[in-house]
């Protein structure tokens, strides 16, 4: 019973959020754009960060009306928003056509063997993910002090708690009067939304369960995978390049590590800003306001997350710039590492009047940090050494008016990673301490959809 309870709090939301973009497309788009290929993995992909999210939305509400967190509270709101939006979706834009939306049809025989051969790896990979996911306790120390602790609270009392520091409490500063009703723990500031949805898979089992509680984060390493696919093929790119780049992002190293091992905030962010950047570049394509609508939604949802997020979604500017201004896409290109060098050379001198923190920011020249974030860490040379050979050779294709938004975003992200390893001051200070390759696992997921993207421009495959 358990184990029903479980897969019912994993799924319910992931049909509640798949459901209401079926429903948002079939109204706002035109029939014949709500089931093109890549569009059923797209949705499918999105649909789970957006009903994960939701939950938390209704258990705040429910919080703030008094009402006590449980299964049957929180599931048949979600049932019966899944049964409409499906019912709205169906009245509107029926299936059709699902032969055109079949990966095998257009694909030649011998390829047809590589693409159930890499299918069936990444099903053994999702497989063995969960086995692991399932039957480990939650272990990494943050994710257990810092966030696990409020998903403890909210389970336990069924709804919302204040949090205070405990460090400040330990040391006697701790501002106000501490009673019965605030709780204490490393990091009181951080975002609810990843405690509550632990909260809600605990609620639905009837049980504190550290283990099963975390079995959204595989679901969201699945969903990640299933809406790169989606993304692909909707961009007219053929079934097995697509398969290719949804197999890459499931690949990563360390966002499988975040699965066998999670709680943390990491795969949930690189995620939602996944999934905010593809809706703009879908957007870029298509100038129908759905596509516009989702970037904005996953750019929330991201900002709920973790502090953190703020720092990425200001990566997507430069692209809606692009995207407004096609002829600024070469300058933008230029400018981006031009401002970001002219910044750090500024802090480097005056920095000290932001922060003493900044006084003694410096580069750092170390080459066994350089090597073990970007060479010998794991497997992520292979990512990297191929964004290089793209860079080099694909340079006049990134800048093609398909993949300029997303090429500009790769590239601030890449930034965004080389900083964080050249001044690690200047990030734990804007972050307190984070390590670099936290910064690493929000940005290759849209890596590796980019360096597929412009290898298949370069060689002009067809759809």
């Amino acid at each position: 019973m358990t184990w029903l309870l479980a897969l019912i709090a994993l799924f319910l939301p992931w049909l509640t959020g798949a459901a209401l973009l079926y429903a948002a497309a079939a109204l706002t788009l035109p029939r014949t754009a709500v089931h093109t290929p890549g569009e059923i993995g797209w949705r499918l992909g999105a649909g789970a960060f957006l009903g994960y999210w939701l939950v938390t939305c209704l258990m705040r509400l429910y919080a703030l009306a008094g009402i006590p967190f449980g299964l049957i509270v929180i599931a048949l709101p979600l049932l019966l928003i899944t049964a409409l939006a499906l019912f709205i979706g169906w009245r509107r834009a029926p299936l059709q056509n699902l032969k055109e939306n079949c990966p095998l049809c257009p694909l030649p025989k011998l390829t047809r063997y590589f693409f159930f051969a890499l299918l069936a790896w990444l099903a053994l990979r999702f497989g063995l993910l969960f086995f692991e996911v399932a039957t480990r306790p939650l272990f990494p120390w943050e994710a257990s002090i810092q966030w696990a602790s409020k998903t403890h609270v909210y389970f336990g009392l069924k709804t919302l708690a204040p949090f205070g520091d405990s460090a400040a409490w330990l040391s006697g500063n701790l501002s106000g009067n501490l009673n019965s009703h605030v709780y204490l723990d490393n990091a009181p500031n951080l975002p609810i939304t990843l405690p509550l949805l632990q909260a809600w898979m605990c609620v639905a089992i009837g049980e504190w369960n550290d283990v099963l509680m975390n079995l959204p984060w595989w679901g969201m390493l699945l969903a990640l995978t299933l809406a790169v696919y989606g993304f692909m093929r909707n961009q007219r790119i053929g079934p097995f390049a697509s398969l290719i780049a949804a197999w890459l992002v499931a690949s990563l190293p360390l966002l499988n590590t975040h699965v066998a091992l999670a709680g943390l905030p990491d795969l949930p962010l690189a995620g939602t800003f996944t999934l905010a950047a593809l809706s703009l570049v879908r957007w870029a394509h298509s100038r129908q306001w759905f596509d516009l609508s989702c970037a904005l939604l996953f750019a929330l949802i991201a900002a709920m997350l973790w502090p953190a997020a703020y720092l990425w979604l200001a990566l997507l500017l430069p692209a809606l710039v692009c995207i407004l201004l096609p002829k600024s896409t070469r300058i933008l290109a230029l400018a981006l590492p031009a401002i970001t060098v002219v910044g750090l050379l500024a802090l480097t001198q005056f920095g000290a009047s932001l922060s003493p923190a900044l006084t003694n920011l410096r580069f750092d020249t170390d080459p066994d940090t350089w090597l073990s974030n970007f060479i010998t860490r794991e497997n992520w040379h292979f990512l990297w050494l191929a964004a290089l050979a793209t860079l080099a050779i694909g340079f006049r294709e990134s800048l093609h008016t398909k993949i300029a938004p997303l090429s500009l975003i790769v590239w601030g992200s890449m930034l965004v990673c080389v900083v964080a390893v050249a001044f690690p001051g200047l990030f734990s200070w804007l972050f307190n301490v984070i390590q670099a390759e936290r910064f690493l696992i929000t940005a290759t997921p849209l890596l590796s959809i980019w360096i597929v993207s412009v290898w298949h421009r370069r060689f002009r495959a067809e759809p």
